[in-house]
């Protein structure tokens, strides 16, 4: 039994006795009696105090970050609206001038929303107040679609309608987060 000792053993049995340790119990792990300073001692574990683990304390949590999101992706877009004015006006079709317009109005209202998403206790007549201008966004940058007003290319009308959908959301999430509030 040299080489092949050890698939030998599996098919023969193993040549020591196993532990007698009493049937149906494998006994304390890993065993005192060959890891020395290992206790066996059972100790009852305390129940938890549920009042001491919520979940959560912060209900506007989820209005919260939708008012940061918000303010985040409005910034930036104000942001390159106002760097990038000229290519974004031949790409989209309304004139540069507009879109710097544009670019500062989302700009101060990114900062105005990210003021309002950072304070203690949220206002709910200022987040009233940002549900009701994005869903005039939303409606608006449908309309500018629909009746042609800012002379959009076929990209600037994706563009307005891929804006109002993602602005429609935001304001839906800011009022489920604000029903959440209460």
């Amino acid at each position: 039994m040299t080489a092949f000792t050890p698939i030998a053993f599996p098919l023969l049995g193993h040549p020591f006795p196993a532990p007698a340790y009493p049937p149906g119990n494998r006994g304390a792990y890993p065993r005192p009696d060959i890891v020395p300073g290992v206790s066996t001692t059972v100790v009852a574990a305390k129940e938890p105090d549920m009042t001491a683990l919520p979940i959560t304390t912060d209900r506007t949590k989820f209005l919260r970050l939708a008012l940061a999101a918000d303010a985040a992706v409005t910034g930036v877009n104000g942001l390159a609206y106002l760097a990038f004015a000229g290519p974004v006006a031949a790409l989209l079709g309304p004139d540069a001038a507009l879109l710097r317009g544009i670019g500062a109005f989302l700009l101060a209202y990114g900062a105005a929303v990210a003021v309002l998403a950072t304070r203690r206790d949220i206002s709910r007549t200022g987040t009233r107040a940002v549900i009701a201008l994005n869903v005039a966004w939303t409606l608006g940058s449908v309309a500018a679609v629909v009746t042609g007003a800012l002379d959009l290319t076929t990209i600037g009308a994706v563009w307005a309608v891929t804006q109002a959908l993602v602005v429609a959301v935001f304001a839906e999430l800011q009022l489920t987060g604000l029903r959440k509030s209460r």
